[in-house]
């Protein structure tokens, strides 16, 4: 699985140890970016920082770069969590 071309650095600062995590090691993150991976836009709007909502856009080209097995439901979600990320599926 490729990992290595996430555009980690494109995200703001305060929320990028939290998308690695989630992604490496299967962390479950806070509000905002369970929101993004659930595809529930509407919280995600509404749990966003005003940082966040100006990266909005930034975000939207972050998850379709992540592994499709890591987010869109809260089945995917869940299975990427319990198998540690990226790192789990090794």
């Amino acid at each position: 699985m490729i990992i290595s071309n996430i555009p980690y650095d494109s995200l703001p600062i305060m929320m990028r140890d939290e998308a690695r995590a989630y992604i490496e090691n299967g962390m479950l993150p806070g509000s905002f970016l369970l929101a993004l991976l659930l595809k529930d836009w509407v919280r995600m709007y509404s749990k966003a920082s005003p940082v966040n909502r100006q990266a909005m856009a930034k975000w939207a080209v972050w998850v379709f770069m992540i592994p499709r097995m890591a987010w869109g439901s809260p089945v995917k979600v869940a299975k990427w969590c319990k198998h540690g990320g990226a790192l789990g599926m090794k």
